[in-house]
């Protein structure tokens, strides 16, 4: 056989083919069965961290409102105060309604400056700051005194109208964020103590206590 035709069957064979082989069926399902497990370990974790994440956000959001006023109120030497409500108007001509209730602060609340320190919007008050409502579901609403309406703070830092006898713990006045769903595991609570301190906790199964 000559060199010529050697080097034109072995380019031949180069050239071929090769087969080509699938997947076994016990292979598709091994591969199924890993991509179950990592989804069904990978979803109610994404699940847990964006809700958590979400209702972090909204009460640390009140939190921030409530510090904001607490400061403001030392600063100016004068009441401010946070209510539930909505707001009016453009600059400077801004006005503000308190709801009558307080008890649906996930509908939005806004600041503002409360020369009268009575927890209601008056001619001469000044808006600071607005807070719209949430997007999501959930809902923030008073554990303790029904009665309270606003948060109002003093030129000393120190909060004027959280009844002494606060009927959840005696120690302030507690906001409890609960979600939808419902899951006690994401819920978040904001204490306010009648010196202005604040915290916030995590929810508990606990129905005496509505955060640990």
């Amino acid at each position: 056989m000559s060199q010529t035709t050697e080097h034109t069957m072995e380019a031949g064979v180069a050239l071929a083919p090769r087969a080509v082989h699938g997947y076994t069926l016990v292979e598709l399902i091994t591969v199924m069965t890993i991509v179950g497990i990592l989804i069904g370990i990978g979803v109610p974790s994404y699940r847990y961290v964006t809700n958590s994440s979400r209702v972090s956000g909204e009460i640390n959001q009140l939190l921030a409102d409530m510090q904001y006023a607490r400061s403001e109120a030392i600063k100016q030497g004068t009441g401010v105060t946070v209510c539930p409500g909505t707001v009016t108007g453009t600059n400077p001509a801004i006005t503000g309604t308190c709801a009558t209730s307080g008890t649906n602060w996930h509908t939005g609340w806004f600041v503002f400056v409360d020369l009268h320190a009575n927890g209601t919007f008056d001619t001469g008050d000044q808006v600071l700051k607005v807070q719209p409502a949430f997007t999501s579901k959930d809902t923030l609403v008073f554990s303790g005194d029904s009665a309270v309406t606003a948060i109002t703070f003093n030129r000393e830092g120190f909060t004027t109208n959280i009844p002494l006898s606060d009927s959840t713990n005696g120690t302030g006045l507690i906001f409890k964020l609960n979600t939808q769903p419902t899951n006690v595991q994401w819920e978040r609570c904001l204490t306010i103590g009648f010196v202005g301190l604040m915290s916030t906790q995590r929810g508990t199964t606990d129905t005496t206590q509505p955060c640990s």
